[in-house]
């Protein structure tokens, strides 16, 4: 048994969701900088079957040779990734924020090829977090939670080893502080105003009506008008007595009209189906089902504009004339 696979069963044997992926190291701007192309949809596939497991890492399996992944959400757990590298600093900047807000200390630390550390955290059940690398715990201070993973012991690549995780401790970690859960779902400030840009304002019906073309978004705020209606339709629990089909299909135009300028398509469809699979709509539609449903919106705008990146900063242009109009997708 090779000690990937050995590894891969040990993770699920101890609640933990594992996936392959192949990870190279290239040079931008004369940076290290890891290339992580993981298997298919990963999200769907992470699992802790024996004979999938086996089937993927197992002696002469397509990725035998590959690195193995934690599926963070599906295991319960957060991950506070600590980056290392010229202009980051994670490890003090962490620091100084551990003493700030008295932020407890979790057993479960391992360290990662770049110099960097992971922190394993467990999940707060009623408290999800999500995945950030934009800075919003501390600067070079990532998260990763539900809709994220990290790569893991035995895994390395030219820079090194990750550090081994005790399993046994896992189980017993602290729960994500809760500095990182303020944090993780606090509203940012408003950016300061850009030349030749309105003011940015959150996406409200009132706003869309009151201020002139061109409209703009900010990432914050186009991630708030896509994930605000995301969430209702993931609580949804009976989909075939609440038009599913039409309400899936609307949010699907909704996050369409940000697709490529903050995602790609595939994975805006996989955030959609996810939801799907979060409130049993897939159980009775099927994924065949509910994809084509999905990537039907994807593919067509209810308005017909497109978000396109602007310089400078962190703005979003969204729409240059007054076609935008807001779709109350409830009430369909």
């Amino acid at each position: 048994m090779t000690d990937l696979l050995a590894a891969a069963l040990d993770y699920a044997a101890h609640g933990v969701y594992v996936f392959p992926t192949r990870v190279t190291i290239v040079q931008v701007d004369g940076v290290d900088t890891k290339r992580v192309e993981p298997v298919g949809r990963w999200r769907n596939v992470s699992t802790r079957e024996v004979q999938v497991i086996k089937d993927w890492f197992g002696p002469g399996r397509p990725w035998a040779d590959a690195s193995l992944c934690i599926d963070c959400g599906k295991s319960a757990l957060v991950v506070v990734d600590l980056d290392e590298g010229p202009r980051k600093a994670g490890l003090a900047n962490w620091a100084e924020l551990i003493l700030e807000h008295g932020i407890e200390v979790t057993p479960v630390r391992v360290r990662t090829p770049g110099g960097g550390e992971h922190w394993y955290y467990r999940e707060h059940r009623r408290r999800i977090v999500t995945i950030d690398s934009s800075g919003k715990v501390g600067q070079d201070v990532d998260v990763r939670g539900l809709g994220g993973f990290v790569i893991a012991w035995p895994s390395a690549d030219l820079r090194g080893t990750y550090g081994r995780i005790d399993l046994e401790a896992l189980a017993s970690a602290p729960i994500v502080p809760e500095f990182v859960i303020e944090r993780m779902n606090s509203r940012p400030d408003a950016p300061p105003a850009v030349t030749g840009v309105p003011t940015q304002i959150a996406p409200t019906e009132d706003f869309w009506r009151s201020v002139a073309p061109p409209r703009t978004f900010t990432v914050e705020a186009a991630r708030k008008f896509c994930t605000d209606p995301l969430e209702v339709f993931r609580s949804l629990r009976t989909p075939e007595d609440s038009g599913f089909n039409a309400k899936l299909n609307a949010l699907a135009c909704i996050w369409s009209h940000f697709v490529p300028a903050f995602m790609d398509a595939a994975t805006a469809e996989e955030y959609l189906y996810q939801a799907a699979v979060d409130n049993r709509s897939v159980e009775w539609q099927g994924e065949q089902g509910v994809r084509a449903t999905i990537r039907s919106g994807l593919n067509q705008t209810r308005d017909p504009w497109k978000a396109v990146k602007v310089e400078p900063g962190d703005v979003v242009a969204v729409v240059a004339d007054d076609r935008f109009k807001p779709l109350d997708w409830h009430a369909l």
